[in-house]
């Protein structure tokens, strides 16, 4: 059966643990260099754990495969034939390679650096981390490009698996590379706190509706004070020879026109209601919401900060890189959209703070508990438990004398 023991004698987890009595055990487990086990053959050439050159090591094998799996995604069989009919015109003449592999460099290096703080399942699943981190930096920049840029939904869409594909394939490595050392204890992890305490569910319903208002709060006002016209001048037109508008122009118009203008931007631009603002947020808070989980470590300013390193150089980049955007629009917009997304991510990890908190090393314990029953006499009770450091918990009748 279970119990709860009474506030007198409330069985409290504590992090304290009795010292060794003999100072000679410890003395002759020390090792001398001869005992050391010599460094494996992957040792000798990536370096030892944690090492700047275990890091830098990794971060050349992921940026390979990364690359070798974008290119491989953009073969004429897999995507290449699609994105060619539906991105292909609207990029620029000579699209700069050099910017966005520096991208994406820049998201394994951000990525990796993070790495290193992140608890619960995820500490042994790089793929799953390479997915959370391509999310957070990819999709306010594909939002932005659907609803405002000449590209469906579908294409996009297309744009955002690519990516997920490559940077999950390279933060894969991250375990091999860079595993956590095994904890010493049991961990609480937000999926067993949700399990003890459902109605935590609150602060995470309550964190994506606060965090999607703000955003589309933000959206709403920023096209009503002259977003989507400074947009507009920022964004210019590409221009393709007239002889492809061979059976729509006449002879006489194509030798008059010379080149004709692709327009890049939507025709019908103009502020959307809140509830489409709304809408177009919510893929955003959604794809926030798994990181301070991830990181329970990290205070709000400083996911905010990670958030923002993470989506500015990639938004501005790819988009002054791949579309008629001139630099300072590219800026603006990245700005724009890193900031949006920073203070939504510290929306999200203020009100879950208290479930985040909950990533404690966890104590196994035995107790004797006296308690009183119905009708006044003492009984003595042997309970066993497991339960987060400092705090009051429920035990399990093992023995009753």
């Amino acid at each position: 059966m279970s119990i709860r023991a009474p506030p007198a004698a409330s069985v409290l987890a504590t992090s304290s643990f009795p010292a060794s009595t003999s100072s000679s055990s410890s003395t002759s487990l020390a090792k001398t260099d001869k005992d050391q086990p010599a460094p494996s053959t992957f040792e000798t050439y990536a370096g030892v754990e944690w090492s700047s050159r275990r890091f830098l090591t990794w971060w050349i094998a992921a940026f390979g495969v990364a690359t070798a799996a974008r290119v491989a995604c953009f073969e004429p069989a897999i995507f290449g034939n699609y994105l060619l009919k539906n991105l292909g015109p609207l990029e620029r003449d000579k699209v700069g390679y050099s910017t966005i592999l520096g991208v994406r460099a820049w998201d394994l290096l951000v990525g990796g650096i993070a790495w290193r703080f992140v608890e619960g399942v995820t500490r042994k699943d790089g793929a799953l981390f390479g997915f959370i981190v391509t999310l957070i930096s990819r999709v306010s920049l594909y939002t932005f490009e659907h609803t405002y840029l000449l590209l469906s939904r579908a294409t996009t869409s297309t744009l955002l698996l690519t990516d997920i594909i490559s940077l999950s394939l390279a933060f894969s490595l991250l375990p091999k590379f860079l595993p956590h050392s095994p904890t010493a204890k049991p961990t609480s992890t937000t999926i067993s706190r949700l399990s003890r305490s459902p109605v935590f569910f609150v602060n995470i319903f309550l964190a994506l509706g606060l965090a999607t208002t703000l955003s589309g709060l933000i959206g709403f006002v920023g096209e009503r004070v002259g977003g989507i016209e400074w947009v507009k001048t920022q964004v210019g037109e590409l221009r393709v020879p007239s002889i492809l508008g061979k059976g729509v122009l006449s002879p006489a118009e194509m030798l008059a026109k010379t080149t004709l203008p692709i327009p890049v931007l939507r025709a019908s631009l103009t502020p959307r209601s809140m509830p489409v603002h709304l809408l177009s947020s919510l893929p955003l808070s959604l794809s926030l919401l798994p990181l301070p989980f991830l990181l329970p470590t990290f205070s709000p300013a400083l996911l905010s900060i990670l958030t923002f390193s993470l989506i500015l150089p990639s938004t501005t980049g790819l988009l002054y890189d791949v579309f008629p955007i001139s630099l300072p629009g590219a800026l603006g917009i990245g700005l724009a959209l890193a900031t949006r997304a920073a203070l939504d991510m510290a929306v999200i990890a203020w009100v879950t703070e208290e479930l985040r908190e909950g990533d404690e090393r966890l104590v196994s314990f035995v107790e004797v508990v006296e308690i009183e029953g119905e009708e006044g006499e003492k009984e003595v009770l042997v309970v066993e438990g497991t339960a987060e450091v400092g705090t009051a918990l429920e035990v399990e009748l093992i023995e009753e004398s």
